[in-house]
């Protein structure tokens, strides 16, 4: 007898454990983007006037939706939620050819395609590096001995194969 009330609470007890969202689940949705301006952290996925934090505009984030409007996201310890609808998605890299280029000047190699990401390393002038890949329109991606990473077009002259890198 106990093992027919079991067996019929049992399709139930599935359908539940289907139903309900699972951390798992939210983790395959979660996503690196920025916002074009400040971004405001909050204690609940609600709009509220209270922020516990703000992150600057085109700093790189990991963002996991919790609702319709709402993802949970820590920035400099700050753990909160971000009306993310307003989010952007990383910028896309495509891949090219290698060339070898050096920076014009001292420069910065970035963690991501975006002003605000953080420093990897300073690059001196005229340091070699290896042209990878293009995210977006305004950087690329290199790596410069063992570090891969980003940095500005602007900050990158082409360098002929054929010339010797001579330091200045």
């Amino acid at each position: 007898m106990q093992m027919k009330k079991t067996a019929a609470w049992l399709p139930l007890l599935l359908l539940l454990c289907c139903l309900a969202p699972s951390g798992a689940a939210q983790e395959e949705n979660a996503f690196r983007g920025y916002f074009e301006g400040f971004a405001y952290i909050r204690e609940t996925p609600a709009m509220s006037d209270h922020a516990v934090a703000t992150i600057p505009p085109e700093t790189p984030v990991y963002l996991t939706p919790v609702n319709e409007k709402y993802a949970a996201v820590e920035y400099n310890g700050a753990q909160g939620y971000v009306y993310y609808k307003s989010a952007k998605s990383m910028p896309k890299e495509t891949p090219v050819a290698p060339f070898t280029a050096y920076c014009a000047g001292r420069k910065y190699l970035l963690d991501a395609p975006l002003s605000g990401a953080s420093t990897l390393q300073t690059l001196p002038a005229e340091t070699p590096v290896t042209v990878v890949a293009t995210a977006g329109t305004a950087y690329y991606k290199i790596t410069a001995g063992e570090t891969e990473g980003y940095i500005h077009r602007r900050d990158m002259e082409a360098l002929p194969s054929e010339e010797p890198i001579i330091p200045r």
